[in-house]
């Protein structure tokens, strides 16, 4: 009845553009550890782009001259390295974030670690709140354990 695995494109007066078909993901590590079927679907992703490009350019070919077709090569060429400087740029600024965020929550459970007589840091935050009086380190441990998630999940 109705089939997905494509549709009919059309302008907004009606006119029939082209047949665009559905493109499942595949996980960039399916060429290593997928089955058969996978690093097949894998290989053909790859080489899509890198056809239509070379038909792109074959056809451009026809209505440009030969210096015109090189200087735009060379600009596609310059736009994929500047897309693979952004790529690289963007990765190795999550990974910097993520060793700042890991090097803080290091740091917070190294500075506040809960007494050994405690199995858990709620077990000692509800000691700490029927005691009354307080040492400076006991309040400072209460202040930090209010920024933390433990703390926001189970008295928040």
């Amino acid at each position: 009845m109705f089939d997905l695995s494509k549709i009919k494109v059309f302008t907004l007066k009606n006119k029939f553009l082209c047949e665009a078909h559905r493109v499942t993901l595949t996980h960039p590590l399916a060429e290593h550890l997928g089955t058969i079927n996978d690093m097949e679907d894998f290989k053909q992703k790859i080489q899509k782009p890198k056809q239509l490009r070379k038909k792109t350019i074959k056809a451009v070919k026809d209505y440009l001259s030969k210096e015109d077709v090189d200087i735009l090569e060379q600009e596609l060429e310059a736009i994929d390295l500047e897309k693979f400087k952004t790529q690289d740029n963007q990765k190795s600024l999550e990974v910097k974030e993520n060793k700042l965020i890991s090097a803080n929550i290091a740091e917070e459970q190294s500075v506040k670690p809960a007494p050994s007589f405690f199995n858990n840091s709620y077990e000692r935050f509800d000691y700490l709140k029927t005691k009354e009086n307080l040492s400076e380190e006991e309040t400072a441990w209460i202040t930090w354990y209010k920024t933390t998630e433990e703390y926001k999940e189970i008295y928040l």
